[in-house]
């Protein structure tokens, strides 16, 4: 029985560095593994449906996060300090990442898309991946190819974040300027992907300034592979829904009905800020116009017979909010006297539609926003006062 069980022991713990090589290698490994399947989604998809505006980027990033972590995975289980090929191809995809990113949100959130000139954000990664193939070939010193790396990567990252966020924001400024109804238009989530990526990417620029061989443990390894898997599957599930962007509000901007010639505006129409806007708050609440689905702000200059551009201005300079919530608040406000009104006994779906919110969420999220509570909570706390 003893030898038996020393039998088993034995077994058990023979196994031991093989289980513990496989989930060292899983998480190594995970990044490139997300990183992967979404570049070969992406590609695939473009072959059989085509490619959408910033699909070819968003695959190009894909791929370049593929051979970054296969990289990072094969310094880790890799048993040769040898400089390869595949060090070469790290570290020219440490320092294209970003810039492909950036073209990606210039594809997207740009009407003119990605410029010849913005491509010689690539151009560091392209030098590192000469010199890295000149020192896999040669046997040099890669001290050029670290430097290259290391410090090279920083103002790339900081300018990706300076540049992608001014064009985001200035992207989801004219957005919420010109669409009443701007869900599923804006880039809030890439906004907030963007952040995340850097703040991540900072971690990830101190741990290589520290050396990787600080992370050749198992735990300590563990919590940068899932942040980053998470954090890369979320940037590619946002990308693969995205459906609007800067060419489609371009098309609507010239199909929607146009600016006004200032020979053909209504002169009793005041177009000093302060007297259009009242003009324009006049008009709307009269009108109700804010009840209509798909508005935009051309309709309402149209109505006001004056020139978008300035309905926009009016109400951003006189009441400091964009178009978008200008409209969504009135929305509010009629919904909730349509509640009063029926003493509470109302289908809030029906209450959302004919206020004019294209969809019950969107409804419950700006009412919530405004008011501090939903429209049940509200209605209960306006009929215990009476």
């Amino acid at each position: 029985m003893q030898i038996v069980k020393t039998t088993a022991i034995f077994a058990f713990e023979s196994h031991l560095p093989r289980l513990d090589l496989f989930w060292f290698s899983l998480i190594a490994l995970l990044p490139f593994t997300v990183c992967f399947f979404w570049a070969v989604t992406f590609l695939l998809d473009g072959i059989s449906r085509g490619w959408q505006a910033g699909r070819p980027l968003l695959c190009l990033f894909s791929a370049a996060c593929a051979v970054l972590y296969m990289g990072h995975g094969w310094h880790f289980l890799q048993e040769g300090e040898a400089f390869s090929i595949l060090d070469a191809l790290y570290a020219s995809a440490h320092l294209a990442v970003f810039p492909i990113f950036l073209l990606y949100l210039y594809s997207i959130a740009s009407p003119r898309g990605v410029r010849p000139m913005q491509l010689l954000l690539l151009l560091p990664s392209a030098v590192a991946l000469v010199l890295g193939l000149v020192v896999c070939f040669t046997g040099s010193n890669p001290s050029p190819v670290n430097f290259c790396s290391k410090f090279l990567f920083p103002p790339l990252l900081l300018y990706t974040l300076v540049a992608g966020h001014i064009l985001l924001s200035r992207y989801n400024r004219e957005v919420r300027n010109f669409y009443a109804d701007s869900e599923q238009k804006t880039m809030e989530p890439l906004s907030v992907l963007l952040w995340l990526l850097v703040v991540i990417s900072i971690i990830s620029l101190v741990a290589n300034y520290i050396g990787r061989d600080a992370f050749a443990a198992r735990f300590p390894l563990a919590v940068p592979s899932l942040l980053f898997s998470a954090l890369l599957f979320s940037v590619m599930w946002v990308g693969a829904r995205l459906r609007f962007t800067a060419q489609d509000l371009s098309r609507d901007l010239g199909t929607t009905a146009q600016d006004v010639p200032a020979a053909q505006e209504n002169p009793a129409a005041p177009q000093q800020p302060s007297g259009l806007m009242s003009r324009i708050d006049e008009l709307v609440k009269e009108r109700k116009i804010y009840r209509q689905h798909g508005l935009t702000v051309s309709d309402v200059a149209a109505a006001a017979g004056t020139n978008r551009t300035y309905v926009s201005n009016a109400i951003n300079q006189q009441l400091g909010i964009s178009f978008s919530e200008y409209i969504n608040r009135l929305r509010i406000e009629e919904s909730k006297r349509i509640i009063s009104e029926a003493d509470g006994k109302v289908v809030l779906s029906a209450v959302a539609e004919e206020a004019g919110f294209v969809s019950e969420a969107t409804f419950y999220r700006y009412f919530r926003r405004l008011e501090g509570k939903t429209p049940t909570e509200w209605w209960r706390e306006q009929a215990g006062r009476s």
